[in-house]
């Protein structure tokens, strides 16, 4: 599996990041922004109609649960909606970041994906704005519109505090996105940080469904990275039929 796109991506955004810091005009129009709302058990409740086993529900972080669920009825179009698997197939290379977590989460309603990549720091720190958080896709998928959402919170506070805008990654190519710049954070005071990345993709003709996920801290004298790829499981691909009818998106 070559990541000459996902690289190439990264590479780009590291380079350039005055270019990156703010998110591009005409980025983020095909999807519908998310109304806050619903409670955490509101969507306890939505993700568990999906077909996601409790546990996996449990595991989800409390803050990002809402934003995935408000996200998913914005833009599923009143189709049923089906959680699809997906499991950590393994590391690229060295992991020179320390100190972050990867997850993912897919539904899909009708012939849409819905894909929500996560990252979250165990320690405090300093990012001065040229952070990169990239997402590729395999041929399996055509993304065709991102967004997401960024919490962070300092040491003596209690409650993680959400961005006031939804996160839209300036640089896009056919396989993926990078997200970077300001919007991933820029402060001088010690803080923790985690996001929750949104895909909308369409069914494309390759075969192996996977995604990359791959986070890029770049300081003054070195860049430090980390990444992980997940395999999605979609059983409904290989016989042609669409999900079961799960949770629904209408009232």
């Amino acid at each position: 599996m070559k990541k000459r796109a996902l690289l190439l991506l990264l590479a780009f955004c590291i380079t350039a990041l005055t270019a990156c810091t703010e998110p591009a005009a005409g980025t983020g129009d095909e999807s519908t922004l998310p109304e806050p709302g619903i409670s955490v058990a509101q969507a306890d409740q939505f993700l568990l109609e999906t077909g996601m086993a409790q546990e996996d529900v449990d595991s989800l972080d409390a803050d990002m649960k809402p934003f995935i669920v408000e996200t998913i009825q914005a833009n599923a179009g009143g189709e049923a909606v089906a959680f699809i698997p997906a499991r950590l197939n393994r590391v690229m290379g060295e992991q020179t970041l320390e100190g972050i977590t990867f997850s993912i989460c897919v539904y899909r309603s009708g012939d849409v994906y819905h894909v929500f990549p996560m990252y979250e720091f165990s320690e405090p720190r300093t990012p001065n704005g040229n952070d990169v958080f990239a997402v590729e896709f395999s041929g399996a998928y055509e993304p065709f519109d991102y967004s997401g959402k960024l919490w962070s919170k300092t040491e003596q506070a209690s409650d993680w505090t959400p961005s006031g805008e939804l996160m839209v990654p300036p640089n896009m190519v056919l396989e993926g996105a990078a997200y970077s710049g300001s919007q991933l954070g820029d402060v001088s005071t010690p803080t923790l940080f985690k996001g929750c990345a949104y895909a909308k993709a369409d069914i494309g003709a390759g075969e192996r469904e996977y995604v990359l996920l791959e986070y890029a801290d770049q300081q003054v004298q070195q860049t430090y990275k980390a990444n992980a790829l997940y395999d999605v499981l979609d059983e409904t691909r290989a016989g042609g039929t669409q999900p079961e009818a799960s949770a629904s998106t209408t009232e």
